[in-house]
């Protein structure tokens, strides 16, 4: 594993609250499909499901580095959708965590 030692990581709390802004909003809730943390105890993946009546959203907290299971130049949550059958049909970056902050991707 490799990283920018200068960049502050967001706290387990801090990405969180970013699936909750999103999640709970809609009056959904969502259940941790996998949550992958370093020798450190700091969350570097964490992969979170809404389930819907058509199918699910997956939200995926990837920390900047290079870790066993990906690479990633920035630390950003992205959404995916998947239809009813399980095959993804879209997905976006919902927010950047920037210089200690999270900038959101949509509105």
């Amino acid at each position: 594993m490799t990283e920018d030692k200068g960049f502050k990581n967001p706290t387990e709390r801090d990405i969180e609250s970013i699936f909750v802004s999103f999640i709970t909003s809609l009056n959904l809730r969502y259940s941790t499909i996998r949550l992958n943390k370093d020798s450190e105890g700091s969350v570097y993946l964490w992969e979170v499901k809404v389930n819907l009546s058509n199918g699910f959203t997956q939200y995926s907290y990837m920390r900047k580095g290079e870790f066993e299971e990906y690479q990633s130049s920035e630390t950003v949550i992205d959404m995916i959708f998947f239809d009813s059958v399980g095959k993804p049909y879209g997905g976006s970056n919902v927010a950047k965590y920037i210089d200690g902050r999270w900038i959101l991707s949509v509105e």
